[in-house]
Formats: structure tokens, sequence, C-alpha cells
């Protein structure tokens, strides 16, 4: 755990800059947030950040392997051993947010109102779903930004240990025409969808 120490001892050291983030020019704060990821990424190069909060208000920092499994822990195992420091909350994982929620992706802007899913059983092992998410104005030619957009949308509103854990596999597609009479559900409902199945495969 010595990495791990040192980076909470550098942070409790410099805290009070990230503490203030809103009060400094954009080219400071670029420079503060590269300095930050450098220091964590030191300790695992799988490791991001977020920042959030206002100055006058607890700040979180928010530890995430963008959603790679096999980091959770050390993620975990990072976050229980952060000092308690006045003003600011450790969080591992990004936390789930809800579905009212705007995306924007490389000139693409995801909400929920735009995006319908329908769930994909696994016939091998009926304990993995996937997810096919038809998006208004689905445009083929864009599926990567699509489907990322669909992907950072889903991460923000479930949260990433959810995400990971329950949806194993995602598809992006065009919405049917007809789509009063398709099979298709809002996606604000999928929270829903995956507590059931969860107690249905328990």
């Amino acid at each position: 755990m010595e990495r791990e120490i040192n980076f909470w001892k550098w942070f409790l050291e410099n805290h009070l800059s990230y503490q203030k983030l809103e009060n400094v020019s954009e080219k400071e704060m670029e420079l503060l947030l590269d300095v930050l990821l450098k220091r964590l990424q030191k300790v695992n190069p799988n490791f991001y950040f977020e920042i959030e909060g206002n100055e006058d208000e607890t700040k979180q920092l928010i530890i995430s392997s963008e959603g790679e499994k096999e980091f959770f822990e050390n993620i975990y195992d990072m976050v229980d051993c952060a000092p308690q420091i006045d003003g600011w909350e450790f969080i591992a994982l990004r936390p789930p947010k809800g579905f009212d929620y705007l995306v924007e992706h490389n000139g693409l802007e995801l909400a929920s109102e735009d995006m319908y899913f329908i769930i994909l059983e696994n016939e091998v092992d009926s304990s993995l779903i996937g997810l096919k998410v038809g998006i208004h104005d689905f445009d083929k030619r864009r599926y990567k930004d699509y489907y990322q957009a669909t992907y950072m949308f889903l991460e923000i509103c479930l949260g990433e240990q959810v995400l990971a854990d329950d949806v194993n596999y995602l598809d992006v597609c065009e919405l049917p025409s007809d789509l009063d009479n398709s099979i298709f559900v809002n996606i604000a409902e999928l929270d829903d969808y995956l507590s059931l199945h969860k107690l249905e495969r328990n």
C-alpha cells in the first residue's frame, strides 16, 4: 500500500488547491488536474478521477477505472486508506445519478427521452443480459460515437459498479418507425428492469 499512502500524503498537503478550482484560470486548472491524474496513475495507470462539488460545499473526489472491473477492488482499497480531510468525500467508482441527465459526446446529445431499450437474454447463461438501445435520429455512420455516448449515459445513470456487474453486452440501433407498437421501453425504466432481473436470478 506504499503507493496509495504516498498519494494520500501528497493530496493531504495539496487538497486546498483543488477545493478552489472554480477560482483559478483555465490554464491553471488544467495544470492542477494534470498533476492530480499523474499522481493518481502512479498508484495505478488505470485509475481516473472526477471532482464534483462547489467550493462552499463538500467536494467529492471520485476514483474510477472507466468501467474496467478488474481494477474495482484496487479502487476500493485505495479509498479505504484515504485520510479524513475536512471538506472532502472520497468515493470509489462513479455513483448512480438517475436518468434525468444529458450526455454530450462529439457533438451528440443524449437524454432519456431519446433512448429506448430491449433486454437481450443469454441463452447459455440466463444470469447474463445484454441491452439493445434504440436512439431517436440514430445515424449508423456514427455508430461508435452513439455507442460511446450511450455507454457514458448508462454509467452516469446506473453507476459504474451496476453497469459493469449487470450489463454484459451493449448494442445501439435506430428506433423502429412504429415505436408505440414495438417492444422497446424507455431507458428511464431500465433500473427497475435490472432490479427485477436480479431478484429472478437469485
